[in-house]
């Protein structure tokens, strides 16, 4: 899942922004293509980092000693972790259908927050829930392995 949302993330954000350089990004002049690609990169940009995350736990229930933790790691709950994680992700940037216009002037992308609150919340909610919460349960993860195996061992 991780590579198809790391897909998507890529076709929404990296094409549109090579296609501005020749002046044929529809989405800069188009509101609801606008808000449509906003929503679909940064929403698929999350998901793909979380899956990741997601991965390291199933990886680690997976390889545990303990019979009960092998037993959660699961086709069915990956599939719900699947769709929690996509409605959640959706529903962190649902914002940008607000806060994202086209045809902005003075913005480093026509496609654009309108405003400084709208940059800033979707910024702080990028940096928050893609970046920084991810990165804290893989090093939680790591930590607690790492506590967890000596004992596993003695």
């Amino acid at each position: 899942m991780s590579s198809i949302t790391s897909i998507s993330a890529y076709s929404s954000g990296l094409v549109t922004r090579i296609l501005t350089g020749w002046n044929l990004d529809i989405s800069a002049t188009n509101q609801g293509l606008c808000k449509f690609r906003s929503i679909i990169s940064y929403t698929s940009m999350t998901t793909t980092i979380w899956f990741i995350a997601i991965a390291t736990i199933d990886r680690w229930l997976s390889s545990s000693t303990l019979a009960n933790r092998r037993h959660k790691s699961t086709i069915k709950n990956a599939h719900l972790a699947t769709i929690i994680l996509i409605c959640t992700a959706f529903v962190v940037h649902i914002q940008m259908l607000v806060c994202f216009e086209a045809n902005l002037i003075d913005t480093p992308h026509k496609c654009f927050g309108k405003s400084s609150e709208c940059r800033l919340i979707s910024d702080l909610s990028f940096a928050t829930v893609t970046v920084l919460l991810p990165l804290i349960i893989m090093f939680i993860k790591h930590i607690f392995e790492f506590i967890l195996q000596p004992m596993a061992i003695i």
